[in-house]
């Protein structure tokens, strides 16, 4: 019998949030699941080529032991159509940074598409505050092309389908939690490194209009932090950087190339930087996180650590 071919089209390393799915529908026998590795410069933690993204990202993922193909050619600077690939479904992590040929209207004419954000901040309930962020992830021409949209709880499912028309048109839509938190089943991985993690946010009040947006506490906090782990050597540290936060830094105007680049640097020479979607590993062998993300508060008191 032939095995359900399964892809799952994947621009960001570090918003890589399905192993666990990847690894079950390996082990069942009866799916082929691929990464289908795409490239969008605007996504890009930094400038690269498409072929050195594509030849990273591929390393990535085959350490893990997934099987890759490169849905977008760097050579000719181009998506790869996605039915080439004979796919008979097709995993999205966001709804923006798509390449038309990879668009949900097209892809579905050859494959059934399912949607499982890689975020789960947005996904906490529909009480008054978290509106702003539930409103960045809500795409209704997106989602309701999808042939099913997994969220995080059934409430948050019910929040959906109360919103629109275009939602009761759409397909299946459900509950059932997220991925990322199978990761964080036992605290397995304390060793010597027992690591203090500072993870913020992208988002400045000064340069954005976004209530929720400015909620975030780099301004005040960044170089504070940065100057306390130099003073502490004895921590192990580690900087965990939103994915998005160099390019807006730079293109809202927060800090020049250089500013940021030496940013970085600094952190380098105090601890470990980590840019990819492997960082469980690190949350599990960790003592603390300090964050002002949304999504990692809940991924993180799954290891019964302090935030």
């Amino acid at each position: 019998m032939r095995k359900v071919r399964v892809l799952f089209l994947v621009h960001n390393t570090s918003k890589w949030k399905a192993q666990s799915l990847y690894e079950a529908m390996d082990k069942s026998g009866r799916y082929e699941p691929i990464m289908a590795l795409d490239f969008f410069e605007k996504e890009l933690e930094k400038r690269v080529s498409a072929s050195e993204k594509l030849d990273a990202d591929r390393m990535f993922f085959e350490k893990l032991g997934n099987q890759c193909v490169d849905a977008y050619d760097g050579k000719r600077h181009g998506a790869i159509d996605l039915s080439t690939f004979k796919p008979d479904i097709v995993f999205y992590q966001e709804p923006w940074w798509i390449h038309p040929r990879h668009s949900v209207l097209k892809v579905s004419r050859c494959a059934l598409c399912c949607y499982m954000p890689y975020s789960v901040e947005y996904m906490v309930d529909k009480a008054e505050g978290c509106g702003g962020a539930q409103r960045v992830h809500f795409q209704p021409f997106f989602q309701q092309l999808m042939f099913i949209n997994f969220s995080w709880s059934q409430q948050q499912a019910e929040y959906f389908l109360s919103k629109s028309k275009w939602w009761q048109r759409a397909g299946l839509v459900l509950g059932l939690g997220h991925t990322i938190m199978d990761q964080y089943k036992f605290k397995k991985n304390i060793d010597e490194h027992d690591y203090v993690i500072y993870a913020p946010h992208y988002s400045v009040s000064t340069v954005t209009r976004s209530p929720m947006m400015r909620m975030a506490t780099f301004e005040e906090t960044g170089k504070a932090i940065l100057a306390y782990a130099k003073a502490h050597p004895e921590y192990n540290w580690v900087f965990k950087p939103h994915p998005g936060m160099r390019r807006w830094f730079m293109e809202s105007g927060y800090m020049t190339g250089e500013e940021i680049d030496e940013y970085y640097s600094e952190w380098e020479s105090v601890g470990r930087v980590c840019t990819d979607g492997d960082y469980p590993k690190l949350f599990n062998s960790s003592r603390m996180l300090i964050s002002d993300s949304g999504s990692f508060l809940l991924e993180y008191v799954a290891t019964g650590m302090p935030i």
